[in-house]
């Protein structure tokens, strides 16, 4: 018998697969969260609710009428909105009735009763990213199912969809597999991949691409056309999930150009690749732009409420920043100095309209993170320093696009500092950057890394479920 308080070491695993420990974790906590979260709890839920019925009925583009923007919906959405919603973001006070949602669950659907409902964010987003929601809704309506129903169908496969693609890009990437779980898995990502929100496609997405691009950088043999067509179409599916995150698309060019046969052949494929995939999101821009109004124009009595900001206009904004770059620069200057603190906090410790984890919940996640940058399973390999700066570069780059749409549609016109800027928008290129940033060569893992890195993800999962819980019901 072992005479000191240390487990013998024939008692700790050999090894816990990361694959096989996403899933173990991701299913069961992504399910509970799916069941805890309030109804219209998640960030901008109720929006991305109706985008995504409305896109599970052909609607590929939202309608602008009499000033507004958004669609025809039923009216029994609204009345479920605000039977089991009313009053409760931001009042911690206020908490659901389960009576009252056990209700809403038998209103009928009645979808030829319909007023016009507003969404003038969700709007803007492509349809690429409620597939999996609008699906369910669909299959849903045909089963008559009530608007409430719809909202935890919906929230099923965006978690089921987020769930397979980001077990993909785990199995994919040829190093740092653990960061790639632990991003995954941190809670807001998951509080994200558990409600309607468009970003489980994005994160899933940027996730899987970035391991497709290191996995093609490490292989020698000629690139298949099937894996050449993989990579195309995940880059396209990129570009319009979220337009900012596009950028993401530039890591193309960490694969080495021998796989191609010749430089002519990789410059003829990075062309076509990147130039699609920069067109596909100009297009949607430019789609979406034709319906856009800002708070100025949009309908005096139906603005209040309504994702607005009063003072901004994208294209007031964006005519400011062309004439005035240098004044831009100092904007995200300052926006960095003020935000740094919040944002890394909420980057893994703030979800919903109110839900914040404490302290010590969000730094200790920030520190497994940055623990797991720097070590990987025996025999993961080098990554040179030049991918390494690549991956930085592109990942910062994506990151300034995501805060500059923040600054033209978020803040004032001639705002000093960046409106709206949370953690969440940085979780699609934190991997790119944790990686970059990373040791070329790891740290080799110890025997217990897998085993204590899957318990430490159950617990802070646990303690994240206990939070929700107690917010919204108890």
């Amino acid at each position: 018998m072992p005479t000191s308080g240390a487990a013998p070491a024939a008692a700790i695993p050999a090894s816990v697969s990361p694959e096989r420990a996403f899933l173990a974790l991701a299913a069961p906590f992504g399910l509970a969260f799916l069941l805890a979260i309030g109804p219209f709890e998640g960030a901008d839920e109720f929006a991305h609710f109706l985008r995504a019925f409305q896109v599970s009925e052909g609607g590929l583009l939202a309608r602008r009428v009499d000033r507004r923007v958004g669609g025809w919906m039923p009216r029994s959405i609204g009345v479920t909105r605000l039977e089991t919603l009313e009053d409760i973001p931001l009042h911690r006070d206020r908490t659901h009735d389960p009576a009252r949602i056990r209700r809403m669950l038998a209103l009928p659907l009645d979808p030829a009763d319909r007023l016009f409902l507003d969404f003038p964010n969700s709007a803007l987003a492509s349809p690429v990213s409620y597939l999996p929601q609008a699906a369910a809704m669909g299959l849903g309506r045909l089963l008559g199912l009530s608007p409430l129903l719809l909202l935890y169908l919906g929230r099923g496969l965006n978690l089921a969809a987020w769930t397979l693609l980001t077990h993909a890009a785990i199995r994919a990437a040829p190093l740092r597999k653990w960061l790639l779980v632990a991003l995954a898995l941190s809670p807001v990502s998951l509080f994200q991949a558990s409600t309607l929100s468009a970003d489980a496609a994005t994160n899933a997405l940027a996730a899987l691409w970035l391991a497709c691009c290191l996995r093609e950088r490490r292989e020698t043999a000629p690139l298949a056309a099937g894996r050449l067509a993989l990579l195309a179409a995940l880059a396209a599916a990129l570009a319009l999930s979220k337009a900012p995150y596009g950028v993401l698309v530039l890591l193309w060019f960490l694969l080495p150009w021998r796989r191609f046969g010749s430089r002519a052949r990789f410059a003829a494929a990075s062309a076509a690749l990147v130039g699609v995939s920069a067109a596909l999101a100009v297009s949607w821009a430019v789609a979406v732009h034709a319906i856009n109004l800002p708070h100025a124009r949009y309908n005096p009595g139906y603005r209040s409420g309504q994702a607005l900001v009063p003072g901004a206009d994208p294209d007031l904004q964006l005519a400011r920043l062309l004439a005035h770059p240098g004044g831009y620069a100092a904007v995200v200057a300052r926006s960095a100095v003020a935000s740094a603190g919040p944002v890394a906090i909420s980057f893994v410790g703030q979800m919903g309209w109110d839900v914040v984890l404490p302290a010590w919940h969000a730094l200790a996640c920030l520190a497994l993170l940055a623990a797991l940058a720097v070590v990987d399973e025996p025999g993961a390999g080098r990554l040179g320093a030049g991918a390494r700066l690549w991956l930085v570069a592109v990942g910062a780059l994506a990151a300034l696009a995501a805060a500059t749409l923040l600054y033209l549609v978020w803040t004032p016109v001639g705002g000093a500092v960046i409106q709206g800027l949370h953690g969440r928008y940085l979780i699609p290129v934190a991997g790119a950057v944790l990686v970059g940033a990373s040791p070329g060569q790891a740290v080799p893992a110890p025997r217990a890394a897998g085993p204590v890195t899957a318990g430490l993800l159950g617990l802070s999962l646990l303690a994240t479920l206990v939070v929700l819980v107690t917010r919204y019901y108890a």
